[in-house]
């Protein structure tokens, strides 16, 4: 959880830094730039590293099923799911939360669908995909 606040704030910070650059161009342009840093955030992070800043503090990132890196598609449904998962609108991140108490893998609905899952690093990726351990 330490890592999610982690993301979250420094997501919060580029947020307001791309705010801050657009403010002059009036409220629509704010919002955009606003929701456009916090997603990016997260997509380019796990696009290139498969793990945002928070995740790697912490020793986490994310692995295709198999194992294998985060692919550009899957860190793209993972960042465009978190519009339903993570939004104030939508309870905060209560559907998240409610995904990871009740899925074997503590997977987001991002994760389902992507096709991913937050591993350890301390883990094999076959012993945290594996259904059978």
């Amino acid at each position: 959880m330490l890592a999610v606040g982690i993301d979250g704030s420094l997501a919060f910070v580029l947020s307001l830094i791309a705010a801050g650059m657009v403010n002059s161009f009036g409220g629509a342009a704010v919002i955009t730039a606003v929701c456009s840093a916090h997603f990016a955030y997260f997509f380019v992070f796990e696009a290139l590293w498969s793990r945002t800043p928070g995740k790697y503090l912490f020793g986490l990132r994310v692995c295709q099923l198999d194992g294998s890196r985060c692919t550009l598609r899957s860190a793209m449904l993972r960042t465009l799911l978190r519009v339903i998962e993570v939004n104030p609108i939508l309870l905060g991140a209560l559907p998240a939360g409610i995904m990871l108490l009740v899925t074997k893998r503590k997977q987001r609905l991002g994760d389902l669908l992507a096709g991913t899952v937050v591993i350890s690093n301390k883990i094999l990726p076959e012993t945290a995909v594996n259904d059978n351990k």
